[in-house]
Order: C-alpha cells, then sequence, then structure tokens
C-alpha cells in the first residue's frame, strides 16, 4: 500500500466518523441509544432564514455551531480529490438529508438557516482546505498534516462522548 492510499484510507475513515458523529449531534441530541424514544416528538419546518419563535441569545451561538460542525465535511472531501464544487453540494446535500430526517422522524425542527449555515461551513472547509493548499504547495504533506490534527480530534472527540454516555 502507497503512502498516498494510506493517507486516503486513513481520511476516508475519518470522514465515515464524522458523518456518524454529525448524525449522532444532530439527529439524536447527542442521546444515548436508550434514550432516543424519550427525544422531543415535533415536526416543525422552519422556512424563514433566521427568524425564530422566541429570542435568545442562543442562536448566535446556534448558527456559529452549525457553520463549525460542517467544515470539517469540506475539508474531508478536498482531502479525498473531491472537486470544489462537489464538496460544497455535498455539504448542502448532507444538510438538507439532515433536515429531512429530523421532519420525518419528529425529531426536532428543520430549519432553513441550518440548511444555510451547515452549507456555508462546507464552503469554509474547501476555502481553507484551498488555502492551505497554497500556503503547504504539496497536498500529500497537507492530506498528512490534516490527518494527523484531524485522527487527534476524532480521538479526544470519542473519548469525551465515552464518558459523557458512561456519566448519564
Amino acid at each position: 500500500m502507497t503512502k498516498a492510499t494510506r493517507q486516503k484510507t486513513v481520511t476516508l475513515v475519518l470522514t465515515v466518523i464524522y458523518g456518524l458523529a454529525v448524525i449522532w449531534i444532530i439527529l439524536f441530541k447527542m442521546s444515548a441509544i436508550s434514550e432516543i424514544p424519550y427525544l422531543d416528538r415535533i415536526r416543525r419546518v422552519n422556512l424563514i432564514p433566521f427568524h425564530y419563535d422566541t429570542e435568545m441569545d442562543s442562536h448566535f451561538s446556534e448558527v456559529f455551531e452549525n457553520i463549525l460542525i460542517f467544515i470539517p465535511l469540506g475539508l474531508y472531501l478536498k482531502m479525498l480529490g473531491k472537486s470544489n464544487l462537489f464538496s460544497i453540494l455535498a455539504g448542502f446535500g448532507f444538510s438538507l438529508l439532515l433536515e429531512l430526517a429530523q421532519y420525518i422522524f419528529r425529531i426536532g425542527v428543520s430549519d432553513l438557516t441550518d440548511l444555510m449555515m451547515n452549507t456555508l461551513g462546507a464552503v469554509i472547509g474547501v476555502l481553507l482546505y484551498v488555502g492551505l493548499e497554497k500556503l503547504f504547495r504539496n497536498r500529500e504533506k497537507l492530506n498528512k498534516v490534516l490527518n494527523i490534527i484531524a485522527s487527534a480530534g476524532t480521538a479526544v472527540f470519542l473519548v469525551f462522548t465515552a464518558l459523557l454516555l458512561l456519566a448519564n
């Protein structure tokens, strides 16, 4: 197995773990498997961007978190050699699937703002990769550095998640 193939395999594994983590965070609200039947059962759609039924300070942090959570998707897809357009459309598509699943399974509010901010996160991930690619001038080295950072971040996330689930 060549270095490039190993790097791509690591990136693919990290992408799958990331995707499963996003599904768990967004759809299941970080609940333990035993708590899933107890999730709020609401079915609502908000098609007005940045419109909320109640004014709360947490709206800004929610918008920021939606952007932040999709940045890795843009990075991972670029690391896997996907085009900018494909990576952005995949971010949009993944977000749309999550919003539709929330509606279908009645586990949250399907929100146009979330769709827009998640897609923006993927765009930022793509732009970040493009910028880093120009800085590094060596795609293989860049992917190696990003895989190391992502592996460490994934390990920390998995440990934190295990502790969170054990504490509940």
